[in-house]
């Protein structure tokens, strides 16, 4: 009797790549308080209702954030969209003190662009959209328990998310690093102003 082996199936990995990165203004993305990284825990955010989602306080948009985030995006090759929202994203984490983050994840600030590199390669992307950081669990010193650090509660975040793709780890990490010089260029042409 003859056995027949079957063919080995062979797989190739595709990764959906989400870059997170800070954009750099004074203030939040949704209150007042300051976005300086230089404070002790839970000092900035202890003044402001919005960052603790106490009741009766509602999200002001910081439009240095959208500002900022368009002249990214154009950097990018996107298209900004004319109409974009927020919404809330629900999940509970201890940092997360809202037990939701605002993002933008149905309709983006802008889509359809392409992050080029110097090889003639290119990286597509889907959608870049606005969106809040959650707090910070940290160790605490000579114990067993986890503290919550609020500061970075609402900080402002782009999110770029790439297409599905079946590029190298190399290639993906590559392309992460481009995409957060973007941003960061984008931040630092608005001080030259």
């Amino acid at each position: 009797m003859m056995r027949t082996l079957c063919k080995p199936t062979v797989y190739f990995p595709t990764i959906g790549l989400e870059v997170h990165a800070q954009l750099q203004t004074s203030h939040k993305l949704f209150s007042k308080s300051h976005t300086s990284s230089h404070t002790k825990s839970n000092e900035t955010c202890a003044l402001h209702a919005t960052d603790l989602a106490l009741p009766g306080t509602l999200p002001v948009l910081n439009p240095d954030c959208v500002h900022l985030a368009a002249r990214a995006a154009l950097l990018l090759g996107c298209k900004l969209n004319t109409r974009s929202s927020f919404e809330r994203k629900h999940y509970f984490y201890p940092d997360m003190p809202q037990g939701y983050q605002i993002t933008q994840n149905s309709r983006p600030l802008a889509s359809n662009g392409f992050l080029k590199f110097g090889d003639g390669q290119s990286s597509s992307i889907k959608q870049i959209q606005l969106e809040q950081d959650s707090g910070k669990l940290v160790d605490l010193p000579l114990s067993s328990a986890l503290g919550v650090d609020y500061n970075r509660v609402g900080m402002p975040l782009i999110e770029i998310v790439f297409e599905v793709s079946d590029r190298s780890e190399r290639a993906l990490m590559k392309t992460s690093m481009r995409a957060k010089r973007a941003v960061s260029e984008a931040s630092s042409k608005r001080s030259e102003q």
